[in-house]
């Protein structure tokens, strides 16, 4: 039922064409491994003007301070706060992000005009009151969203127990903070050597970069790693750019 409606809404909203596309993408992407689908990306970045010139799969450092905004909804972005599921965990300020299947191309619109900071995020503001206040999880805002998320019947994360899940999520950001603090920033690359560089990509913090250069979260990986970069001063992070304005690069 859930990807009907998704296939109703797309129709709905962009007409036949749209939909098609969607699902002559929706099966590609089913069907090949994830080497193949992304060699095949950077396969059509060489021949397509509907990419960037720029290396695709090449992770980037970045000071951490300068991903200062979040991408905003707008026609152009893939995704947006999930209406169908109001309580749903991250359906808070309004969102938009571009999907992995989106990676690499210039995309026109608005997404890049945020005034909302990635600070003024519940997840960024729930780690800050766990690591420097000391406040425990499932009394800050993002620790109650996802409380009650659960409670109301869902899976997270492949937890049906809202307090397994908050113990197991406050025990991942108390590890995580530690191994900052003594280790520094790694990359995947560097933690999971045996992974393909596709796979490492993605699992870096994702941020897109707007007209004018600025880097936005993508809200699709890398909340918490990016909140303790800046909470903890660090020098550097890795990050994976997903899309780039078209602006940027005609300029």
């Amino acid at each position: 039922m859930g990807k009907f409606c998704t296939a109703w809404d797309i129709f709905r909203k962009d007409g036949i064409v749209k939909l098609l596309d969607a699902s002559v993408k929706h099966l590609y992407y089913r069907t090949f491994e994830d080497d193949q689908k992304y060699r095949y990306i950077e396969h059509k970045a060489r021949i397509s003007g509907r990419y960037t010139d720029s290396p695709i799969f090449e992770p980037i450092e970045v000071d951490p301070e300068s991903v200062k905004f979040i991408t905003v909804p707008d026609k152009n972005v893939d995704k947006t706060n999930d209406q169908r599921v109001p309580e749903y965990i991250h359906n808070t300020l309004s969102r938009g992000m571009f999907s992995k299947s989106s990676v690499g191309q210039l995309r026109g619109g608005e997404w890049d005009k945020s005034n909302t900071r990635f600070v003024e995020l519940p997840e960024y503001k729930s780690i800050k009151n766990i690591i420097q206040e000391g406040v425990p999880m499932e009394k800050t805002e993002f620790g109650k969203r996802c409380i009650n998320y659960i409670n109301a019947g869902h899976e997270r994360r492949g937890f049906t127990d809202a307090e397994s899940y908050i113990n197991h999520r406050e025990e991942l950001i108390n590890n995580l903070c530690k191994k900052l603090k003594n280790h520094g920033y790694k990359s995947q690359k560097e933690l999971n050597p045996q992974k393909s560089k596709y796979e490492n990509f993605f699992n870096e913090i994702r941020v897109n970069i707007g007209r004018d250069g600025q880097l936005l979260f993508n809200h699709t990986g890398g909340h918490h790693r990016l909140a303790l970069a800046k909470l903890l001063n660090l020098d550097s992070v890795i990050v994976s750019v997903i899309v780039r304005h078209r602006k940027l690069e005609n300029k």
